[in-house]
């Protein structure tokens, strides 16, 4: 009998304990999830500056025509939209579509020349019409130019285009076959009407280029203005094109490859916004 009741004093302790053991696990798990949330929520307003309908952006991305579905690649506001295309191989580079209701914007044309084969259908999607009002190249980097050349069976983008106004890098220590080919397609896209000027003229507002180009009603397309357009570099990087797309109160930064020497310059340089779009 003292056994018994020893043996059911014990299953009757165990049980106790692991009730508290329950209790003590939950009230951690409680602590935890709070602690969480209040990290994330420190993260999101405090620390980001964002808002609550920032959340709900991000948590409803806008619908796109081709899927029906969130799409990570474009960024749309209205009637505006960019594009930053997948470049049809496994290396990287650049090219991104900037559309404005009838007007086209193409910044770059990377990365390999066989990129036209992947670059030219896509853009067609929104090209309509075959011209491309404005078209930036931002270095003489392979995987920013290639595409502008193309192959022998997909032709590039001068080829495959009506480019109105071609604005490219001021300064370059290039030599190399692709861009010998990029100045060569450039200047015969010249010959045949379209119009060629630097960054710096744009920013200089000489020869007819301009600082800033009207898109559209509230659209401006506006050159930056870089240290690296007038002094030289060992890096190409640093010859980037820095351009600011404005809607509004809405601003997009797009500055090539430009390294950390050019951005403390593009910064020292310029009255930058805040930016909803950093490339």
């Amino acid at each position: 009998m003292a056994r018994r009741r020893k043996t059911s004093a014990r299953r009757a302790a165990e049980k106790a304990f692991s009730g508290k053991r329950g209790i003590v696990l939950a009230l951690v798990i409680i602590i935890l999830i709070i602690a969480i949330l209040a990290a994330a929520y420190y993260y999101w307003f405090i620390y980001k500056g964002k808002t609550w309908d920032d959340l709900l952006a991000m948590l409803n991305p806008p619908q796109t025509e081709e899927t029906g579905g969130p799409n990570a690649d474009a960024v749309v506001t209205g009637e505006l939209s960019i594009h930053f295309m997948e470049l049809g191989n496994k290396y990287t580079g650049d090219s991104t579509l900037i559309k404005i209701g009838d007007t086209e914007v193409l910044i770059d044309a990377g990365s390999r020349q066989n990129s036209a084969a992947s670059l030219v259908p896509y853009i067609s999607q929104y090209c309509t019409d075959g011209v491309l009002e404005y078209v930036i190249a931002t270095h003489a980097h392979q995987d920013h130019i290639a595409g502008f050349v193309g192959t022998t069976t997909a032709p590039g983008i001068f080829e495959s285009f009506e480019c109105k106004t071609i604005i490219d890098f001021p300064l370059t220590n290039a030599d190399t076959n692709i861009y010998e080919r990029y100045v060569e397609e450039r200047d015969a896209e010249v010959a045949a009407g379209a119009t060629h000027y630097t960054a710096l003229q744009c920013w200089n507002n000489e020869d007819g280029a301009q600082r800033s180009y009207q898109l559209a009603d509230d659209v401006t397309l506006n050159i930056l203005y870089s240290y690296y357009y007038e002094n030289e570099s060992s890096n190409e990087n640093e010859y980037s094109v820095c351009v600011l797309l404005t809607q509004g109160d809405y601003n997009y930064l797009f500055t090539g490859d430009l390294e950390e020497d050019g951005e403390e310059y593009l910064i020292e340089y310029n009255e930058l916004p805040h930016c909803k779009l950093f490339k």
